[in-house]
């Protein structure tokens, strides 16, 4: 959820916009999505929602 908060609404906002975003505002969100860290879900934990957000979480930087 801090993920989505933090980096993919952001991105959203700002690519999704009328106006195209500056070249600086894209640099900006770029190291935003760098720098975050994702927390790694527990590996007992056999539920499907948690694995899916590991899969997620783990992939994310790779979309960028």
């Amino acid at each position: 959820m801090q993920s989505t908060l933090e980096c993919l609404i952001p991105v959203m906002r700002k690519t999704l916009a009328v106006k195209a975003p500056s070249y600086e505002s894209i640099l900006e969100l770029d190291s935003k999505i760098r720098i975050f860290v994702v927390p790694v879900a527990k590996e007992n934990d056999d539920s499907t929602a948690l694995s899916m957000r590991a899969f997620v979480q783990r992939h994310y930087g790779d979309l960028s």
